[in-house]
């Protein structure tokens, strides 16, 4: 029991940290993003995309982070 308990432990610090980068993030990507030559924006699970696609799949993809953490207690504590 003790190591599943270390396991559970592990995983809340882990998804603390992603609380912790959102709340930091003041509404800029909290991932790293690349800007292509082209102006083009993309980051590690979305493609590269013009500027502004990209920011409103960001900000979907932010919500649904929240959304998770909201469901397993996180964004209260």
């Amino acid at each position: 029991m003790t190591n599943l308990k270390k396991r559970l432990d592990s995983a809340i610090s882990e998804l603390m940290i992603i609380r912790d980068v959102l709340d930091k993030a003041d509404g800029h990507p909290p991932c790293c993003f690349t800007i292509g030559e082209d102006g083009e924006v993309g980051c590690d699970t979305v493609g590269p995309l013009p500027k502004q696609e990209f920011w409103e799949e960001c900000q979907r993809c932010r919500r649904q982070i929240r959304s998770f953490l909201e469901k397993v207690g996180l964004e209260d504590r």
